[in-house]
């Protein structure tokens, strides 16, 4: 935050002292007979070490007042992070480059609700699609992969050590992938009957479907009505999640119990 780097900054060019009552027990022996100390009273190695400390923050560019609001009310609601948020402020190109044009389309409105846009479950379920788009191929059969928050990241290039072909690529399919996401969801935001849901596991196999069998629309709102109306503890059990195990379990129960009575 601001107040942080603030004084960090003026901590570091002796405007600001570290006082005793505010330090760690272990750090008592370097006041000596002092109540605080300023930078230039630390030992040596204490200033190396601290001016040697990186401090990573994301920066986020051309936002608009909207979402400057948002983002200040998420940032100082006093509740951590999701594993996931903490990720994507730490891959902020994925954000601005392929999540924030789909969280503007009118249709997340009507499909997520006011919590799960502000706790980022929307932004959540966009990247997995996303990532399972790039993992599949038109007319063959659903692969899973492992989209729990915690391990979502793993599918993404490490932007220090990967080449800048292989960015360049996976930038590509991401971009072909948005694409499609848009597709579907101008499809959907067509439909007149309502389209509220409070689990992402319907947006997020109703685009997979879509896709990979060509659906057309009468087919896809048909598909996105039936996984709504179904429980997902029903198809794989209590604490539902996106774990490459789980995903199999829904794309087995789809395709037996929902995709016949679809493509007839």
């Amino acid at each position: 935050g601001k107040q942080r780097l603030t004084n960090i900054l003026l901590f570091v060019n002796n405007k600001l002292s570290w006082k005793k009552h505010e330090a760690d027990p272990a750090f008592f022996s370097l006041f000596q007979n002092k109540n605080s100390l300023y930078f230039k009273d630390l030992p040596r190695e204490y200033q190396t070490a601290i001016l040697n400390t990186e401090i990573s923050f994301a920066c986020y560019r051309d936002m608009d007042e909207k979402a400057i609001t948002k983002l200040f009310r998420k940032l100082n609601a006093g509740v951590p992070l999701s594993s996931f948020a903490r990720g994507l402020a730490g891959n902020i190109t994925i954000k601005t480059g392929f999540l924030n044009e789909l969280m503007d389309h009118p249709v997340i409105g009507k499909i997520f609700s006011t919590s799960m846009i502000e706790k980022d479950d929307a932004e959540l379920t966009l990247l997995r699609i996303l990532l399972m788009l790039d993992a599949i191929v038109p007319n063959e059969s659903i692969g899973a992969l492992d989209l729990r928050p915690t391990a979502i990241f793993s599918y993404i290039p490490d932007v220090v050590t990967a080449s800048n072909e292989e960015i360049g690529l996976w930038t590509k399919k991401m971009e072909r992938g948005r694409a499609i996401v848009k597709k579907y969801l101008d499809i959907l935001d067509t439909y007149d009957d309502s389209l509220r849901t409070s689990k992402s596991s319907t947006l997020l196999f109703t685009i997979l479907y879509a896709y990979t069998y060509n659906l057309n629309d009468t087919q896809l709102f048909k598909l996105y009505n039936m996984i709504n109306a179904t429980s997902a503890s029903t198809v794989v059990g209590a604490g539902a999640d996106f774990s490459a195990s789980k995903i199999q379990i829904w794309i087995r129960y789809i395709n037996k119990h929902f995709l016949p009575e679809i493509l007839r």
